[in-house]
């Protein structure tokens, strides 16, 4: 943000700078217009009065050689100045309007040279604006996406967790198969008059095929767990095999 600042306030005292230089050229040429025009009406009002003076020296003249005594009538020395004031007249117009031109021309460059700035300014302070927003942007970005990683480190599965799961389920496996082979007698017993050797073997192989039925359901049970996708992921996360705890 601070490189940023800094390149506008450098873009922004150039502006300055260009401002005012055309500010003081444009002052330069409205007082050289009116120095121009001043001295253009001063030499033409002296080209006047030089005018007047020399149309008295030859009239006085023009009369002698008429042989005319007495100077030039009062009429005609008025006639001759009228023509000079009217001159004076003309010249001060003239100078009038073309100063008043020059003024003009300086207040309308003044109000051009001022629009033209603040237009400038103006789109300064947009790209600016602009600027920190994609600043701003790339920033919430960057934070998002730093927490986003944070937090896929934070929340990840422990080898603790995994090592419990683990072994609860070996454990579970090795005692479902301890109890799958437990032997159960029943406490009744079925009074017979019968002695023969068929009778108790037929009653034994019973109770034998009983117990192993138990144990191999257990033991599917066990093995079916122990084949699920929950005991392979452990299995690949922690690098052993289950089984292992079965004794397999």
């Amino acid at each position: 943000m601070a490189a940023l600042n800094n390149s506008y306030n450098t873009m922004k005292n150039g502006l300055n700078s260009n401002y005012d230089s055309t500010l003081g050229q444009l002052e330069q040429n409205y007082n050289t217009g009116v120095s121009g025009v001043n001295k253009q009406a001063d030499n033409a009002q002296q080209q006047a009065y030089i005018n007047y003076m020399m149309n008295k020296r030859d009239m006085g003249q023009q009369l002698a050689a008429q042989g005319l005594s007495g100077g030039a009538s009062e009429s005609a020395l008025a006639g001759m100045y009228n023509n000079y004031g009217n001159s004076r007249n003309t010249i001060d117009s003239g100078r009038n309007d073309s100063l008043a031109d020059l003024m003009n021309d300086w207040n309308t460059n003044k109000a051009s040279a001022l629009q033209a700035y603040n237009n400038q300014l103006s789109e300064m302070e947009m790209q600016k604006a602009n600027a920190v927003q994609q600043l701003e942007n790339n920033l919430a970005n960057l934070i998002a996406q730093a927490a986003a990683d944070n937090y896929n480190t934070q929340f990840s599965l422990t080898n603790e967790y995994l090592n419990r799961m683990l072994d609860l389920a070996g454990n579970s496996g090795s005692y479902a198969s301890s109890v799958a082979g437990r032997s159960y007698s029943p406490t009744n017993t079925v009074s017979s008059t019968s002695t023969t050797q068929g009778s108790s073997s037929g009653r034994k192989n019973s109770n034998s095929f009983y117990e192993d039925m138990v144990a191999r359901q257990a033991e599917k049970d066990a093995e079916e767990y122990l084949s699920s996708p929950t005991s392979a992921t452990l299995q690949q996360i922690l690098g052993y095999r289950p089984g292992q705890f079965l004794g397999r």
